[in-house]
């Protein structure tokens, strides 16, 4: 009878704790599928979008023409709740990513690439602050972070050499003629 007892109370127990509830009737896979296909299905219209933009190219050295087109890019994104990405801008400004890097490395100092080296500092703080709430995928934000421009990484490259000022290494011929010009090898 206590055994028995034991046994009701632990299942009175499991009912009352969340974690042992039964699931709800709702077909979760379905749901889920459905709302990552709407998901897609929104991306793929923002970026359709932004695609068309090509005929109409933002001239880079404009720097307020960019940041308009960036305000509504970023608004875009706000509605259809994207991640905003360079990828992104570099379609709504109508260039590759390719050409705005480009841009960027020609011109260091120009206002534009400034602004667009900000606009990467948002985007890979977004993508951080949605993999910290798990509103994102950490693996997919990790990599996102790493590719993002900003010298975000889990590992550094170090290059390791002799002393302050390494010279270069000498061969056996130059070693002896430094050593016949101050009067022969050392005993």
């Amino acid at each position: 009878m206590i055994e028995e007892e034991k046994a009701a109370i632990e299942a009175a127990a499991r009912e009352e704790n969340k974690l042992y509830k039964p699931r709800s009737s709702t077909a979760y896979p379905e749901v889920a599928e459905a709302v990552k296909a709407q998901k897609i299905s929104e991306a793929v219209g923002l970026h359709k979008a932004l695609l068309g933009r090509f005929e109409h190219k933002a001239r880079l050295e404009d720097t307020e023409a960019v940041k308009a087109v960036a305000n509504d890019y970023l608004n875009s994104c706000q509605a259809s709740a994207q991640i905003p990405t360079l990828c992104g801008l570099s379609a709504a400004l109508g260039y590759s990513r390719t050409a705005v890097y480009r841009f960027m490395s020609k011109n260091p100092y120009h206002e534009t690439t400034e602004y667009i080296d900000a606009f990467r500092s948002a985007s890979a703080a977004i993508i951080a602050q949605g993999s910290l709430s798990r509103t994102l995928d950490c693996a997919t934000a990790i990599f996102l972070l790493k590719n993002s421009g900003q010298g975000l990484s889990d590992k550094q490259e170090l290059e390791i050499s002799r002393g302050l000022d390494p010279a270069p290494r000498l061969s056996a011929a130059e070693i002896q003629e430094k050593y016949a010009a101050i009067g022969g090898l050392p005993d």
